[in-house]
């Protein structure tokens, strides 16, 4: 009977021991497998290490373009903003030029008006004084012909004197030609006078009234 309990103990003792071992075995196994996967993990871990890195490094380095492509927008505005000012100014600068154009062609359009006014003017006195030069000259021209004809017949007149006073002859009436601007009155007075000395005094009388009557005549 102590036999068969020591064996009955025995049996139950190798159970047990049996079953530590296969316990054993798997927790071996699950030991094993727990490293496999904690490798596993760690690797995993290194390579999201690494792509944690490059992203700072990829991250780091947008964050730069982003600071270098702000900094560069400032620049380009500032230099947006100095462009426009130029431009106003510029604008401003031809507005005035154009103004001052403007009014220079005014002023030369009113100075060639004035001129040409003038111009016109002074043609028109030129013309006026070349009338009454002409005028004049027709005047002297007619008196220096008159003067001629009047010398002619004091010539005549002188002669015929010498003839009547050498051969004591009755002196007729002198028929002096009319001269051509109208002088009758003057023609019939010479021949109405006794002698020469009163046509030389016609003559004189004539030629004292031709520049008074022209003076009457000018403007």
């Amino acid at each position: 009977r102590r036999t068969r309990d020591l064996t009955e103990a025995l049996n139950r003792k190798k159970d047990e021991v049996a079953e530590m071992r296969q316990m054993m075995q798997h927790q071996t196994i699950e030991i094993a497998n727990l490293q496999s996967s904690k490798l596993g993990l760690e690797r995993r871990l290194v390579e999201l290490e690494k792509k944690i890195s490059q992203y700072d490094d990829s991250f780091y380095s947008l964050e730069a373009r982003n600071v270098r492509d702000r900094t560069k927008m400032e620049e380009m505005g500032k230099a947006k903003s100095r462009a426009e000012e130029e431009k106003n100014v510029y604008r401003l600068m031809l507005e005035q030029a154009h103004e001052r154009w403007l009014k220079e062609r005014q002023e030369l359009r009113r100075d060639c008006q004035s001129k040409i006014e003038e111009h016109v003017t002074r043609g028109d006195e030129g013309r006026q004084r070349v009338a009454l030069l002409e005028k004049e000259l027709q005047r002297l021209s007619q008196v220096e012909e008159e003067v001629r004809m009047y010398k002619t017949q004091c010539s005549i007149l002188n002669e015929r004197m010498a003839q009547l006073t050498a051969g004591g002859l009755s002196m007729p009436s002198p028929r002096a030609t009319p001269p051509a601007s109208g002088s009758g009155m003057r023609t019939t007075a010479m021949s109405a006078s006794p002698g020469g000395l009163n046509i030389l005094d016609n003559l004189k009388a004539r030629l004292r009234d031709r520049p008074s009557s022209g003076e009457r005549d000018a403007p």
